[in-house]
């Protein structure tokens, strides 16, 4: 190991408390699955890499696609970029839409189906709520009776 080498980390007090660091940053490293870093810039340190890559939140529909693809080509005036930004989901919002285009049995669901959602678990319910009265107003979920809740495209 790298961090044993005295030609490379010269000193035995800096290396065993880069090794220390490193120990404990392992467990962490493999849970999140980043790579660890150690560089030696004026001094070691042993870090986790950043994230790097930046997922993007899948698109609901074609035409939501499309629209999104001429807007960035073709449409560059501020107003319409302005008002594509305030038109834009919350967090919440944006994962109670993916759940729904996820779900495997298209039927309405309800709010008590979405408290059980195993991706929603994390948001209380006035944030469910909130969020789908956000989708209901962009006209991305619609409302049937008995407050049940389901994409127009169903």
């Amino acid at each position: 190991m790298i961090l044993n080498r005295g030609d490379i980390i010269p000193g035995k007090q800096e290396r065993e408390e880069i090794k220390s660091r490193y120990l404990q940053i392992k467990p962490i490293s493999y849970k999140n699955l980043r790579p660890i870093l150690i560089a030696s810039l004026g001094g070691f340190v042993v870090a986790l890499m950043p994230k790097l890559s930046k997922q993007s939140n899948p698109v609901a529909d074609e035409k939501t696609y499309l629209d999104r693809v001429f807007d960035l080509e073709f449409d560059l005036s501020e107003i319409s970029q302005q008002s594509k930004h305030q038109q834009q989901l919350s967090e919440v919002a944006n994962k109670v839409l993916e759940y729904f285009q996820n779900v495997k049995n298209k039927v309405p669901k309800t709010l008590r189906d979405l408290k059980k959602a195993d991706r929603l678990t994390s948001y209380s319910e006035q944030e469910l709520i909130a969020g789908l009265k956000e989708l209901i107003q962009f006209e991305k979920l619609n409302t049937g009776e008995n407050n049940t809740y389901f994409l127009p495209n169903w």
